[in-house]
């Protein structure tokens, strides 16, 4: 049996240029600049614009392998609650027989999400997202 050739992905867009031995593109970044005022507790979000050219290679230098390692709180947990879901293990409360686990409380109470960057210092701006959204009723 013999393999055949694996497909090749060729991008034509108006902002790209190709060369025999680079891809020039131009990307514009859309964000958002957000402030906080205290005085009035609320968020003032303005959008932003940025154009860069970006210039890549199309033969790859030498290659490498990067290995990250399950460190931390934030990764065994996640992978416990994955596992619970793969193995459709439920757990036992004082009210109820059994129940499945969701990821409601932990997204609700530890979740944020990135409203844009403060102008000034360039910062990102992270929101909680109960404060954004009504995650639970």
């Amino acid at each position: 049996v013999q393999a055949s050739p694996l497909p090749t992905l060729l991008v034509t867009s108006p902002a790209l240029t190709r060369t025999p031995t680079h891809l020039i593109s131009t990307y514009t970044s859309h964000t958002t600049h957000t402030t906080y005022s205290p005085a009035s507790h609320t968020y003032t979000a303005t959008p932003s614009s940025a154009t860069y050219t970006l210039k890549t290679a199309l033969a790859p230098k030498r290659t490498g392998l990067l290995q990250v390692g399950l460190t931390g709180n934030n990764a065994t947990t996640v992978l416990a609650a994955l596992l619970a879901h793969k193995l459709r293990l439920t757990f036992a409360t004082r009210g109820q027989k059994s129940n499945a686990p969701n990821f409601n409380g932990s997204l609700a109470m530890a979740g944020s999400t990135c409203a844009g960057t403060d102008p000034a210092t360039g910062a990102d701006v992270h929101v909680p997202l109960r404060r954004v959204a009504k995650l639970i009723a």
